[in-house]
């Protein structure tokens, strides 16, 4: 493993050094919890292949002016860092030539390091006022953990590597310069006081998760040279109330603030802190993308009959979400992974006749409690209702219908051999949608009167 990071890391040194392209880190190679993990002094550290690197930083004594990351540990040459913290006096991180690798991860430095210094003659990496980049200054690689408020990326850089600013308390405004043509995977993400983004007009490319997090973030722009947006971008953006792109794009459109695809057949994202009071789907749209109202705070929703999918993650973590209506004539095909996770407040569902495949955790920590699945339904995953309250589900096809429908996703182990929360209700067969809100409405008598005779019982004992 070590040999192949060592590989990729000197290629991409060459390739950075003698290509005016962009190289960016997709996806930064992750932390191995299998390594064993040794001490010398202050440094913790794990071997690879005779190499160390280093994964912490443990002094017991307060540290003051700069601290230089050290060559070699216990005679192992150290060329790579994963993650160092420290929490106490502002220190300045001294860098060696011989660190090859750079492990952006979950955010390389972190805590009061205030300042980083790199050996002029380490082949890879260069710090500018304690940014550090790639020698050629294409790619920002990683910022400061105190760094300014306020940070103009210097003209030149086309890339900011994945994790670069990740969980940074400090940025509050960025301004991306004009040669900016890719922001990496999950490079703002959790950078909570993130509230500006200046955007140039020669962006291209935003990687998944890349701002996921930034609770203060309230707008974004979209010019027209962005064409490529990644899944899971604005997650967890609370405060966003407005995406407007620019109307020359030739792959995304918005109004009144949501982002379509260009012909607004794909809703592909609307801001988490948009009200939807009013809203209402453009009758263009036929699919809910990946993500599209999660987080949103909304207690109803009504799915229109040109809707015929519903995406990965769509409605996830909506906990207001009280109640979900299809219109008469749904065309719903498809229910998609995770597409209800999360919503803890809605206890019925009907689904539309004409649906056929319901995903994997559909439901997964939802709050439904009773489902009416209509026959039309050909495949649903047995995890689909994963760690919810469902009791009852109404199927409108027969026992032998049903055994044939059930399915399970070989390709995730994600629940391995446990038991599956679908398959242990209680099932109810030929069922029609009435008996759904009939069960219900009766349930809610019996609850009534537990509840009164629970009362009277505290009143005379």
């Amino acid at each position: 493993m070590k040999q192949i990071k060592k590989i990729i890391s000197t290629i991409m040194s060459i390739i950075l050094l003698i290509s005016a392209t962009p190289v960016l880190f997709a996806s930064a190679q992750p932390y191995d919890d299998n390594l064993e993990h040794y001490q010398s002094g202050m440094w913790e550290y794990t071997l690879e292949d005779g190499e160390a690197c280093i994964t912490g930083l443990y002094p017991k004594e307060e540290l003051t002016g700069t601290v230089a990351v050290p060559e070699t540990l216990d005679g192992y040459p150290v060329t790579e860092i994963d993650w160092i913290y420290y929490w106490g006096d502002d220190i300045t991180l001294y860098i060696p030539a011989s660190i090859e690798f750079l492990n952006t991860s979950y955010g390389l430095l972190g805590g009061t390091i205030s300042d980083v210094e790199i050996n002029k003659d380490n082949p890879v990496y260069i710090a500018v006022d304690g940014v550090i980049y790639t020698k050629n200054m294409e790619a920002l690689i990683s910022y400061l953990p105190n760094g300014p408020e306020t940070y103009t990326v210097p003209n030149g850089v086309s890339g900011i590597g994945a994790s670069a600013f990740i969980n940074n308390y400090s940025i509050e405004h960025i301004i991306l310069p004009e040669s900016l043509e890719c922001i990496g995977e999950s490079a703002f993400e959790e950078c909570p006081n993130l509230e500006t983004i200046e955007v140039n007009d020669s962006l291209a490319e935003i990687l998944k998760y890349a701002f996921n997090g930034c609770y203060a973030l309230k707008s974004f722009y979209v010019p027209a040279s962005l064409t490529s947006i990644d899944e899971f971008v604005f997650n967890n953006c609370y405060s966003l109330q407005n995406i407007d792109v620019e109307n020359e794009n030739t792959v995304y459109s918005s109004e009144d603030g949501v982002l379509y695809n260009k012909d607004k057949t794909t809703l592909i994202r609307f801001p988490e802190g948009k009200s939807l009071t009013g809203w209402c789907f453009p009758s263009s749209v036929t699919a809910i993308g990946h993500s599209g109202f999660y987080g949103c705070e909304m207690k109803s929703i009504v799915i229109p009959e040109n809707i015929e999918t519903i995406g990965k993650l769509a409605f996830s973590s909506c906990y207001l979400l009280e109640s979900v209506t299809f219109a008469e004539n749904s065309s719903l095909d498809t229910v998609c992974e995770f597409a209800f996770s999360d919503c803890g407040s809605l206890k019925i569902l009907e689904l539309p006749e004409g649906l056929t495949t319901i995903g994997f955790c559909a439901f997964e920590w939802a709050g439904i409690e009773k489902i009416y699945i209509p026959q039309s339904v050909n495949s649903i995953d047995s995890f689909a209702a994963q760690n919810g309250n469902l009791s009852d589900v109404y199927y409108a096809g027969t026992r032998s219908q049903w055994s044939n429908i059930i399915t399970k996703d070989t390709d995730t182990f994600y629940y391995g051999d446990d038991e599956s929360q679908l398959e242990n209700a209680h099932i109810h067969y030929n069922a029609e949608p009435d008996q759904l809100y009939s069960a219900s409405f009766f349930q809610s008598i019996i609850d009534f009167f537990m509840s009164l005779f629970e009362l009277i019982f505290s009143i005379f004992i």
